[in-house]
């Protein structure tokens, strides 16, 4: 026969009836209660757990949505409230005052102005570079200086421009008839120059300006085309598109080249950020792309390359043959390629201390301690950049006083592990932000193949 346990138990805010029913065998056996009880206890612990887990995830969706997205840490008392939320007033003692006697005050005062005699030099007109042309104008006097003696002469310089100037090159190849027998002749005539490209109407110093107006100064081609329009020269959108693509197409050769550069280094930083592109076969549509970013501080250069999606095919990629250092977030697919042979796979502590800063609701007296040791680490790098240490003076002070304090919080890590059970929330952090400028510029692109050759661009 079935027995019905009613039985309570606690969860956070509020008390929760449930009945639990238990069918006991016809053979007679007793209910082992405790075996039920400690049944009910693990499984109420793991709802506590998946509670919490939850709650922290909607903590930090609400912040991502409503909050502040700065990761600052100003560090406290232990002991002591916050600094923010207390005013110093001895409430107490304050209860207890009687008024006794009043008295009227008078205040007066005084100001001091402090006069310098030395009047602050004026920095004076800003000195215009000595690299442009100048174009002299002489002024005389209106009246008659003939046999009058020049002491000096006073010179003014203003800024001027001349806008940029569409003109057409004519390439003029005279014919000559020249005879090779007495019934034969041939035409001679010169042969045109080598050019970027063949039978295109663009010269080369105008694919160069639309390239540089394009990828150095943001404008889009169809502003371009709006600025070309008020000079009376018109011309077709696809017209300047086919010109884009196929100068880009011109720098494969030195993007492979600075490709292996970049590989060649002994310490990569990888990272990913997404970007819109338009779809041409949906109009109006676009899709997320990814540009993958390996950034060598060595070189101080990157290497850019576009993907159509953010999966391992790029980096495996790219880094087939690579060996050192890769330096990345906590993204999953970089756990494999840190894993090969030649390959020393390092983490990023800005993402290590974001998690540190995400967990503060949840444990202060941890985090907070974790986030000063971060914070002598940061000061440990401030101390490197002011006195400018390179090489071996540079691993020298890391060693001696930054490698401890890394041992000390991978100790308290993991002996926080060892008393906890892992917390089953797996957010990945990413690094690189979307650049703001330029998204109409590069929205135009249309299609993955021309974002390749973006990237040969990015590079260059």
């Amino acid at each position: 026969m079935p027995v019905i346990l009613n039985l309570f138990y606690a969860v956070p805010e509020r008390l929760i009836h449930r009945s639990f029913a238990v069918t006991m065998k016809a053979t007679g056996n007793i209910v082992d209660y405790k075996v039920l009880h400690d049944q009910l206890h693990i499984k109420y612990a793991d709802m506590e757990l998946r509670f919490a887990g939850l709650t922290q995830q909607l903590a930090q969706l609400q912040k991502m949505v409503f909050g502040s997205r700065h990761e600052r840490f100003v560090p406290t008392d232990d002991n002591k409230p916050s600094p923010q939320l207390t005013l110093n007033l001895d409430a107490d003692t304050i209860a207890t005052c009687k008024i006794t006697d009043v008295k009227k005050l008078t205040v007066i005062r005084t100001k001091t102005a402090f006069t310098f005699n030395k009047p602050t030099p004026h920095p004076g007109r800003m000195k215009l570079p000595e690299s442009l042309r100048r174009e002299t104008v002489i002024l005389m006097p209106d009246c008659d200086v003939v046999g009058l003696k020049k002491i000096g002469e006073e010179i003014t310089e203003i800024l001027d421009f001349t806008p940029g100037e569409f003109y057409v090159k004519q390439y003029i190849r005279p014919k000559f008839v020249k005879p090779i027998s007495a019934t034969n002749d041939t035409v001679i005539t010169a042969s045109l120059p080598g050019r970027m490209m063949e039978k295109c109407m663009a010269a080369e110093g105008l694919l160069a300006q639309i390239l540089v107006d394009k990828y150095m100064d943001h404008m889009p081609l169809h502003r371009q085309l709006q600025r070309f329009a008020r000079v009376g020269l018109v011309i077709a959108q696809s017209t300047i598109n086919g010109w884009v693509k196929n100068a880009l197409l011109l720098f494969v050769a030195l993007y492979e080249l600075h490709k292996q550069q970049i590989l060649n280094s002994g310490y990569l930083n990888v990272d990913e950020t997404g970007i819109r592109v338009l779809d041409d076969d949906k109009k109006g549509k676009s899709h997320k792309g990814f540009y993958w970013v390996y950034h060598s501080l060595e070189l101080k250069a990157s290497l850019f390359d576009y993907q159509p999606g953010r999966g391992r095919e790029g980096p495996n990629s790219i880094l087939e043959k690579y060996q050192g250092f890769l330096q990345t977030d906590g993204y999953s697919i970089y756990e494999k390629i840190g894993a090969k042979q030649g390959v020393v796979h390092l983490g990023c502590m800005a993402h290590a201390r974001r998690h540190f800063m995400e967990a503060r609701q949840s444990d202060v007296p941890l985090t907070d301690h974790a986030l000063k040791m971060f914070q002598q680490l940061y000061a440990i790098e401030a101390r490197i950049k002011d006195l400018a240490l390179e090489g071996a003076d540079k691993l020298r002070l890391r060693t001696d006083e930054a490698v401890p304090i890394l041992k000390a919080m991978k100790k308290m890590v993991n002996r926080r592990i060892c008393n906890t059970k892992a917390n089953k929330c797996d957010s990945q952090s990413h690094g690189v932000q979307p650049s703001p400028y330029g998204h109409v510029n590069h929205l135009h692109h249309g299609c993955p193949a021309e974002y390749r050759q973006q990237s040969c661009r990015c590079d260059l």
